[in-house]
Order: C-alpha cells, then sequence, then structure tokens
C-alpha cells in the first residue's frame, strides 16, 4: 500500500520515518523546494554553518532526543555560563527565577523585576474561579496583577508562540494551571508545587554531569535533525516530490498535484496531512466535499479559521569589541522596541563558539508577533537594518557587522486561542473514523518539536494499525 505524506517538516518527516521503517511506500510531497519547515539552516556568510529557524528542542520532553538516538546523532546542550536577561523599562535584568513560563511561585522571586506596586498585588491574590478556558493574559492578571502578565509572562509566551498572553488558550499553553482556574486554588501554591516536583522528577542528567539542562541540540544546528531524518528516509526508499504541491484530496484517494509538469493527479492508499492548519483545513474540506461528508467538511472549515503569526529570524554575525555578556533577552510587549527577542547564540552554544572566528559573535533577533505588520511592510533590508540597530541600542554595543541575513516564518506559529482543545477533539474525532487519513502538525498538541514528533509517530502508527487489524 502506498502512503501519501503532505508536508516535509518535522512532523511529516517523522511521519514518513515512522512508516518506511515498517515496510511502507511513502512519497512525500513539499510545496517548497527544501525540506525542514521551521528546522532551517544556513552558512552565515561562510562564518559558520547554524540555525536561521527554530534552534532548539525543550529537554525535558524525551521526543527529541529518542529521535536523536534513533538517528546516531549526538546531542548538544546550551552553556551554564550565560544566562538570559528580560528588558524592563530600557534596561536588561535577569530573567526571574521560580517562574512557571513568567507565572511566579512566590513574590520574592520577581521582587526588583515588577514595580513595588505590582508585588504587592500579587502578594493580594484574588481566587475566584474561572471559566472553563480562559486566556491565560485574563486568568493571570484577574488573580496575581496585569504587571505579571505585561512584565512577565507575555514576553515569554511570545518566545514559544509570537503571540499575546490576552489571546492565548490557559488549557493548551499552561495546563498545569487548569486545575488552580477551575478549583479556585491559588495559582502562587500551584506554581511553587510544579516547580518543586520538575527538580525531582522532570527530565533527567546531562551524562556524567549533575546538570539538566533546558534545550537540547546539535552541532550545526536543529536543522541537523530534519536532514538527518530526510537522509535515513530516503534509505529506507521515501521518495521525495519537493517543489510539488498537493490542492486537493479526493476518495480513493486521488490527489490533485502542481509542480513544474503543471497540475496532474497522483493515486494514494492512505494520506497523512502535515501542513499548517489552514492547507490542512482546505485538503480536508476537498476530501469532504468529495466524500459529502459534512462532518469533514466542518472540521477543516475550523482548521482553516485556525490564526496564525508571521516571524522573522535576523541573524548577524558581529565582530566584538569586547566581551557580549549573556545568552540573549526577551523583550515585553509594552517595551517600544522593533525586535521581540534576541539570542546570542555563540555564547549559547559551545559548538558554534567553537566554529566561528576569535573575536566574533553570532547573535539572533526576532522579529513579529501575532497580527504585528512588520514583516508586511518592511524589506528583508529593512528589517536587518532596524533588527540590527535596535539590538545596539539595547545592548549598548557598537560593533562592526559582518554579515546579516532575514529568514521568513509566514504563518509558522498557530494561536492556541482559548477553545482551541475542543476544537482539536472534535477535529481528530471525524477524522480517525477514517482508518486511512491522518493529520499531524503543530497546530494540534503542542507548536514544540517534541510534540510535533510525538503527534507524528503515533498518527503513523494508528495508520499501520488500522491497516493489519
Amino acid at each position: 500500500m502506498t502512503t501519501a505524506v503532505i508536508g516535509a517538516g518535522i512532523s511529516g518527516l517523522t511521519a514518513a520515518f515512522e512508516l518506511a521503517q515498517a515496510g511502507e511506500q511513502v512519497t512525500v510531497y513539499e510545496a517548497n523546494d527544501r525540506i525542514g519547515g521551521s528546522l532551517v539552516g544556513s552558512d552565515l556568510g561562510g562564518y559558520a554553518h547554524g540555525d536561521v529557524g527554530a534552534e532548539a528542542s525543550l529537554y525535558a520532553r524525551p521526543e527529541t532526543r529518542e529521535l536523536m538516538q534513533q538517528l546516531g546523532l549526538e546531542p548538544q546542550y546550551p552553556s551554564t555560563e550565560h544566562k538570559s536577561q528580560l528588558l524592563v523599562g530600557g534596561q536588561l535584568m535577569k530573567i526571574p527565577a521560580g517562574t512557571l513560563m513568567g507565572v511566579p511561585g512566590r513574590h520574592t522571586d520577581v521582587t526588583g523585576v515588577v514595580s513595588p506596586a505590582g508585588v504587592e498585588r500579587l502578594q493580594q491574590e484574588q481566587l475566584n474561579r474561572s471559566q472553563d478556558d480562559p486566556s491565560v493574559g485574563d486568568f493571570i492578571a484577574q488573580r496575581l496583577g496585569a504587571e505579571v502578565v505585561d512584565t512577565l509572562v507575555d514576553p515569554l509566551l511570545a518566545g514559544v508562540y509570537a503571540g499575546s498572553a490576552y489571546h492565548l488558550s490557559l488549557r493548551s499553553t499552561l495546563p498545569a494551571l487548569l486545575e488552580a482556574a477551575r478549583e479556585n486554588t491559588s495559582v502562587l501554591d500551584a506554581v511553587d508545587q510544579i516547580l518543586a516536583s520538575r527538580k525531582v522528577t522532570q527530565g533527567a542528567n546531562i551524562p556524567g554531569t549533575t546538570s539538566r539542562p533546558v534545550f537540547v541540540s546539535l552541532d550545526g544546528g536543529m536543522n541537523g535533525l530534519a536532514r538527518a531524518l530526510y537522509e535515513r528516509c530516503r534509505e529506507l526508499g521515501v521518495a521525495f516530490r519537493l517543489g510539488e504541491k498537493v490542492s486537493r484530496v479526493r476518495a480513493g484517494y486521488s490527489l490533485t498535484v502542481s509542480g513544474q509538469q503543471g497540475e496532474i493527479a497522483e493515486a494514494a492508499d492512505r494520506v497523512l496531512i502535515a501542513t499548517p492548519a489552514p492547507v490542512a483545513g482546505r485538503l480536508l474540506g476537498s476530501l469532504g466535499e468529495h466524500l459529502g461528508s459534512s462532518e469533514l467538511s466542518g472540521v477543516g472549515a475550523s482548521l482553516e479559521r485556525v490564526e496564525t503569526a508571521d516571524s522573522a529570524v535576523v541573524t548577524a554575525v558581529v565582530e566584538c569589541a569586547s566581551d557580549l555578556n549573556g545568552s540573549g533577552f526577551l523583550i515585553p510587549p509594552k517595551e517600544p522596541t522593533f525586535i521581540k527577542a534576541s539570542t546570542f547564540a555563540s555564547n549559547k552554544w559551545p559548538w558554534l563558539q567553537a566554529r566561528i572566528p576569535e573575536g566574533t559573535a553570532v547573535v539572533r533577533m526576532s522579529v513579529g508577533r501575532y497580527r504585528s505588520t512588520e514583516l508586511a511592510t518592511h524589506t528583508d533590508e529593512e528589517l536587518a537594518g532596524k533588527s540590527v540597530a535596535d539590538w545596539m541600542s539595547i545592548t549598548g554595543r557598537s560593533d562592526r557587522v559582518l554579515h546579516t541575513e532575514v529568514r521568513r516564518h509566514m504563518g509558522a506559529l498557530p494561536q492556541y486561542q482559548p477553545g482551541h482543545a475542543d476544537m482539536v477533539s472534535r477535529v481528530d474525532s471525524v477524522v480517525r473514523t477514517i482508518p486511512t487519513l491522518g493529520l499531524v502538525g503543530n497546530a494540534f498538541e503542542g507548536v514544540g518539536i517534541p510534540a510535533c514528533i510525538n503527534r507524528a509517530r503515533h498518527e503513523a502508527r494508528r495508520l499501520i494499525t488500522e491497516r493489519t487489524s
């Protein structure tokens, strides 16, 4: 039997790998001319090969580390010498320890970052049972005050979703606090207990050390995971059709594929969709229309309505006149800056520091938030110029810039708005009634690499099991 995988990001590649290992005949269709989705690398002007997309995976979740091991890849860990900072009132400050995505467990953890009035407000936590799925911002602001949201929670959530805490679902993005919302118990106590538990149970130490990092990557960057998956899939006989877009799926299955050869129809016994949510919605809609299934068309329409955020990564190689300290900084939306965050990549990753010329540094700057217009109104040259100028102003540096490049990630980050989890449940309940159809991607069970790997594995295994049962 043949399986068509539509999309060659981390989800599609993982699913294809899983299917191919089971002896399935797999063809992967990708509208772009490269694989990897948000996992993309560059030679950075010849200075070093590194990421210009997603640069790390959460260490605490095992899926990425397991896949690395399966592919024979050696994990790399961030430096412990450098810490990240937060821009507050134009000043860089240490990000407080003892928070869960910016939500504190104790008021003493945020003293000095949050104003005295803000600290006093969060000490007076206002218990109030919340609706089934409030936004993170509304819930935390009501409990602990708006300053905690605006100064701490918003920039940390934006680093993951490029979205606003006031538009992101508590259930889908901070489910650990859902019980406090529903049972009317203390958020401060919940965070304190969660963090204490994680110190004991979550993740594992780096082999041979007593250190437990937050992130994991690869020598050369996370883009290497996509390349390794692609190469292993090719070895297993997976066919890749790059630059070929699937615009419709009909029962049977018949795929309408557009590429250099024009528009053609391709047959498959099973289909696994691994595209951004709006694209997946259109494909499900076309299948539902052909099958006469209002339910399938309906969940397709729901996916089409999932809003996404555009973002860009501006990467610069700079000649450092003095030491660059720290691993980067986050910026609350209330700060009047063009960039939303920066990572001092060569400080953060020892493998990159070892590759670049002495006296240079690689820095990444993130631009774009949910519903912002910077990417639509600026050329790449303008994005790079404004970002570097902003970075120099924030850090107080005047380093010579040796190289810059811009990588846009359009529609790459789905917004998990209130009610998102219920929508995903409805979609899955319909799609999974069709044993030859699968649906994966970052719009369902998490936007991070481990969540994408996890869902892709499970959906691929479901298709395999359905075939053999």
